[in-house]
């Protein structure tokens, strides 16, 4: 057990017998132990260093913050040292799967670096040997969101105005918003068993994060309709055939590559990293937002098609969807 956890576990404890001013019930008290449980496994995956704080940080139900870094117990994690912002996706359960909240708290993080001098870099990588499995669909089938109103939508923007290098580590699965995400990096080390795809067609939707722009200008259109519009998973050394991805390295290694990468940029001269890095994006800064600005209105309407709640269906019940009712005609935007 981490150190701490029974401290923890009293903590708790105590805290759920002055909440409700009694002793536990058998429901509550299996929530606590939920809650207990959660906390252990988080912490049991932290570096040391982060471990007793991370027990206090939870027991006094606040984010958890060191001199070093700062740490937020959820789905995602960050930590900084040394110039470098660690961002990890934490949802291994499932493959790392993005919910509303997460692309948010990711949003939120993003944009909390590009106004932090001391980051430099950004180290963003997922938990659990996966990188992540794209968009939950489970949340799609509890509800639509107004038109244009996504939460990719804040981390879309948080990606394109970042201005600081990031380099992703990719194990596993890098599926839908799992791949288009990672075309707003700068570096990106794949292990050699890491499975990309773009299926959003075979879902009934369309590419999202401005990929319907960026992989067509960077890869050609006939590549890019194999992606797209075909949707069938490819591997990590056809992605870096492709220029998606910088390097295709061993499992083990891909972290520590990635990791070096980062360490190597955050000696570098701050201001001259940004300076080009604004000046390698802006000529496509403009045309990337206006392909997020319609990807997601055709994206919220998609999510209501017949075609998307068949693909969700035969997704959630695993079985072969059927599309063989004609779609409506698409507008022209």
């Amino acid at each position: 057990m981490p150190p701490g956890a029974a401290n923890y576990q009293s903590v708790l404890l105590a805290e759920e017998r002055d909440l409700i001013g009694r002793p536990a019930s058998a429901g509550q008290g299996a929530a606590l132990q939920g809650r207990f449980e959660e906390g252990i496994s988080l912490i049991g995956k932290l570096p040391r260093n982060f471990a007793n704080t991370a027990v206090r940080a939870i027991a006094e139900s606040r984010r958890p913050t060191t001199q070093r870094g700062r740490l937020t117990m959820s789905d995602i994690i960050t930590e900084q040292s040394g110039g470098v912002l660690r961002v990890e996706l934490n949802r291994p359960a499932r493959k790392n799967a993005m919910t509303g909240e997460m692309y948010v708290t990711l949003a939120d993080a993003f944009t909390q670096a590009a106004n932090e001098e001391a980051v430099r870099v950004v180290l963003w990588h997922g938990a659990g040997g996966d990188f992540s499995a794209g968009n939950d669909i489970g949340e799609f089938l509890k509800g639509m969101p107004a038109s244009g109103e996504i939460p990719q939508g804040r981390l879309m923007e948080a990606l394109i105005a970042f201005d600081k290098p990031i380099v992703a580590a990719v194990q596993g699965a890098a599926i839908g918003g799992g791949t288009t995400m990672l075309t707003h990096c700068d570096f990106v080390y794949a292990g050699e068993s890491a499975k990309f795809q773009m299926p959003f067609v075979n879902l009934g939707l369309v590419p999202e994060f401005g990929s319907s722009f960026s992989v067509p200008s960077n890869i050609g259109h006939l590549r890019a309709a194999e992606l797209i519009l075909l949707g069938d998973p490819f591997t990590a050394t056809r992605a870096m055939e492709l220029g998606l991805v910088t390097q295709v390295v061993g499992d083990r290694d891909v972290f520590a590559t990635a990791a070096a990468t980062a360490q190597k940029l955050a000696a570098k001269p701050s201001g001259a990293l940004r300076a080009s890095k604004r000046l390698m994006k802006q000529a496509a800064i403009g045309p990337l937002r206006q392909a997020v600005r319609v990807e997601n209105e055709v994206f919220v309407e998609r999510l209501g098609s017949a075609e998307a709640k068949e693909a969700f269906s035969a997704f959630l019940e695993k079985r072969p969807p059927n599309f063989a009712r004609p779609p409506a005609v698409a507008a022209t935007h």
